[in-house]
């Protein structure tokens, strides 16, 4: 792999970073052109070195929020927070922006500061390992709207003390 890798430029015409393409680099800063429409699953796995990720203003699919989490909108329904850097550490709060509808895998992998992530009421999907590894987060609360949770997702939270479900749902 490319595990000495820490600085990325990519050309204004590329449309596509596939799956695993930059996994486990040592990029610091992820800067998104206008030319992406896709990127594949895992692109960005393992970056530990990871600090900030800006997407230009002129992308219509990604986005980069007030926190500072890489967003992609597929749809007004289907709205994924893709990465959070793991050195970004400025908050140890964190509220998934109200759009959010899923979790991508490995999305705040070991994050090292979060204490209290706060879940919103459109969430309904958290992918594997999209938690794994915050080791100071004790308390998790998710919403009802939550009908998917994968492998692994909250795995590694050694803090991890108590889940909270809200509501139940009833199939009928």
């Amino acid at each position: 792999g490319c595990s000495v890798l820490n600085s990325l430029t990519f050309s204004t015409s590329l449309k596509t970073i596939g799956q695993s393409a930059f996994e486990s680099t040592k990029i610091t800063t992820l800067s998104i052109p206008k030319s992406i429409t896709s990127i594949g699953l895992y692109a960005f796995r393992y970056c530990n070195s990871l600090q900030s990720v800006t997407v230009h203003s002129e992308n219509t699919k990604y986005y980069v929020e007030t926190q500072g989490a890489l967003i992609e909108k597929t749809s007004t329904t289907d709205i994924t927070l893709v990465l959070y850097p793991k050195q970004k550490t400025d908050l140890t709060y964190y509220q998934i922006p109200n759009d959010i509808t899923k979790i991508a895998g490995y999305a705040f992998y070991q994050n090292p500061t979060f204490t209290f992530i706060r879940f919103n009421d459109k969430l309904t999907t958290i992918e594997e390992s999209a938690f794994n590894g915050i080791t100071n987060i004790k308390t998790i609360t998710i919403p009802n709207t939550v009908t998917t949770i994968k492998k692994e997702a909250f795995k590694g939270c050694t803090s991890l003390r108590m889940i909270v479900l809200i509501g139940s749902r009833t199939e009928r």
